[in-house]
């Protein structure tokens, strides 16, 4: 799915903040984690990853083949003693201060077109065999979202992110995602869905970057394909007529959403009631396995509003 003003017109849904679970990576090792490792055996059928990502930076990620077990064991972590605590503190500002000694010159004034290029997103914007991230992908950014942009921000969901989010009663949202002919990813309907119904609800999952400066950083300290893919699904949107222009993201199937295409009769099903919104309506019946589109359209592409604004010259070197 391409979303960027680089090469595509922008994106959907909208935003809403959250609050705080900052503590599920970032471990030293296995020597300094041995107390956490005996925790996490409570659960069974924890699977421990160890997953190094191009950027060569390697993390810790403690999944469940069950993603309920995963957030008991999220729970066990948060309790571990100080000591651990400040070990994996440390741990994960040694990991960023590798990220900070590898920034480009001059990135706090990258635009969203020089971070575009920067990491040559190009050909990832167009490979239509881009695999549906994994959990362990979506936590990945999650944890990038708490350590480089807002800490407070909890993603304490018991609907893991490859199935979207709550949207009600405890269910996921009516869709699932798989690969698109013609398309690449996108989201399909789990099942019917009426006219009117809600088919996605972004003030359930949405995250609100507070700025410029900080949707930079959490580019800079993700790996290529990811920061490719961060560009495509984040979009612009103003909240109120007349209201500032903000930079959004959801960090979960929802960013898959395909727009409606140029062929004709493939309309969008799915929209909100403005571009100010965030809940997305069915505008008739889809049918189960129908995709689900919208139109980008609906939201205001503004980079240059957020901050992200035109190239500036550089010094060449």
């Amino acid at each position: 799915m391409l979303r960027n003003s680089v090469a595509a017109s922008q994106s959907h849904h909208s935003s809403a903040t959250m609050t705080n679970n900052n503590n599920v990576v970032g471990v030293a090792n296995r020597a300094k984690s041995s107390t956490i490792y005996r925790a996490l055996s409570i659960s069974s059928g924890i699977l421990i990853m160890t997953s190094c990502f191009i950027s060569g930076y390697c993390f810790h990620t403690y999944l469940d083949t069950n993603y309920q077990h995963w957030m008991r064991s999220v729970a066990v972590i948060n309790t571990m003693s100080d000591t651990h605590a400040l070990r994996a503190r440390s741990s994960s500002r040694q990991l960023q201060q590798r990220r900070n000694n590898n920034l480009p010159e001059e990135w706090e004034t990258y635009s969203f077109s020089d971070i575009y290029q920067h990491f040559h997103c190009s050909a990832h914007a167009y490979d239509e065999t881009k695999p549906i991230p994994s959990l362990d992908q979506w936590l990945y950014l999650r944890m990038q979202y708490n350590e480089v942009v807002d800490g407070s921000v909890s993603f304490n969901d018991a609907i893991p992110p490859t199935q979207g989010y709550t949207l009600a009663k405890n269910e996921p949202p009516p869709f699932y995602a798989k690969l698109s002919p013609g398309k690449g990813r996108g989201l399909f309907a789990s099942r019917d869905i009426q006219k009117g119904e809600v088919v996605h609800d972004g003030s359930n999952s949405d995250v609100v970057f507070p700025d410029a400066m900080s949707f930079r950083r959490f580019l800079f300290a993700s790996p290529r394909t990811m920061a490719c893919d961060i560009m495509e699904w984040a979009w612009t949107q103003q909240f109120e007529d007349d209201g500032p222009y903000h930079i959004c993201l959801a960090i979960n199937i929802s960013s898959l959403m395909n727009t409606k295409g140029d062929e004709e009769g493939e309309d969008a099903n799915a929209l909100p009631v403005s571009g100010f919104t965030s809940k997305f309506y069915a505008l008739k019946d889809i049918k189960k396995d129908e995709e689900i589109l919208t139109d980008y359209t609906i939201y205001d592409t503004d980079w240059v509003g957020v901050g992200m604004d035109e190239p500036k010259k550089r010094r060449r070197r």
